[in-house]
């Protein structure tokens, strides 16, 4: 089982009303709660770590959790306010405004938290969970504890304007990084964390080190895994129609992560011995999911009888 710890919260996206004017709708969002909920409607093995809210907010969140099959048995149940985040959206990548500061998701810490079992494969963390403490501190506290018992991934998503400390949030975040055995970060992450550093020099580093795939998203320029050996693999962008971009780099990582587990590649005694081969079957199946995700509005990812549809052959890719 996949366990993504971490952010999930009420995204609140703009809508024109139907007598002039603009309002907004609430859903469900959080870079960890689309990665979740995206493995469970792919059909993958996923469960949910992290505070949330004892609110009404939180129980949209649970509710979306229990319909994609999501194990809760490791999230925690707060009496604090769910996070809420304003989005606008123009031609570049969404803007957000994030009311954070006594949310049951920064309040999570692992005193009470259950230890992970035996039937979990991988832990996963990111995202606004990052920042602040206590949360931050309970994630990089985890994520070092569980160096060497699974495969720790980690996707960053910076959000550099939200941090009190920007420098100390960088150092954080290349820590963490350190510690992965799959970095998954965005170009524009990759300039917050290691300015004037590119990709290949960055991957080459992280892979010398502990990670075994590196991938880097690039947007519509498509997406690219680094492998151990110098091996590199690139596979572009799909053609979508576009609704809005948020939640894709949420539904590539989800994407790649399912494909690995449902291949037999997520353990940690095979993700080392990943083939090239291996690896782009994984990277087309999460650029489908990707893609598909940008035709939804919000942070809604596709289920997997959606990329079916869509044309996806399942058959080739295993």
């Amino acid at each position: 089982m996949i366990v993504v710890c971490g952010d999930a919260l009420i995204d609140f996206l703009p809508v024109a009303l139907p007598e002039g004017g603009s309002g907004y709708i609430p859903v469900c969002g959080g870079s960890c709660c689309n990665i979740a909920t995206a493995i469970g409607r792919l059909g993958g093995k996923v469960g949910f770590m992290g505070g949330l809210s004892e609110d009404f907010f939180g129980a949209m969140l649970v509710q979306q959790f229990n319909e994609a099959g999501i194990d809760l048995r490791y999230a925690t149940r707060l009496p604090f306010d769910t996070t809420l985040a304003f989005v606008r959206l123009g031609d570049d990548e969404p803007e957000y405004a994030f009311y954070d500061s006594g949310s049951a998701a920064r309040h999570w810490t692992l005193k009470g938290a259950p230890s992970l079992g035996t039937e979990v494969d991988v832990l996963h963390i990111g995202s606004v969970t990052l920042i602040h403490p206590p949360v931050s501190s309970a994630c990089e506290s985890l994520f070092e504890n569980e160096q060497g018992k699974r495969v720790l991934s980690i996707d960053p998503n910076c959000r550099p304007g939200l941090a009190q400390d920007p420098e100390a949030y960088r150092q954080r975040l290349n820590r963490l990084c350190g510690m992965a055995d799959i970095v998954k970060l965005s170009v524009t992450d990759l300039g917050f964390m290691q300015p004037g550093v590119g990709p290949h020099s960055a991957a080459e580093s992280w892979l010398s080190n502990r990670a075994k795939i590196v991938l880097v998203s690039r947007g519509a320029g498509g997406a690219t895994v680094y492998l151990a050996g110098g091996r590199v693999v690139e596979v572009p962008a799909r053609p979508a129609r576009v609704v809005d971009t948020v939640g894709a780099g949420d539904a590539l990582i989800a994407g790649f992560l399912t494909h690995l587990q449902q291949s037999g590649d997520l353990h940690r005694d095979s993700i080392g011995a990943l083939t090239g081969d291996r690896a782009r079957k994984a990277l087309e199946f999460a650029a489908h999911v990707a893609s598909l995700a940008c035709e939804h509005r919000g942070s809604d990812p596709p289920w997997r009888r959606e990329i079916i549809v869509a044309g996806y052959d399942e058959s080739s890719q295993m």
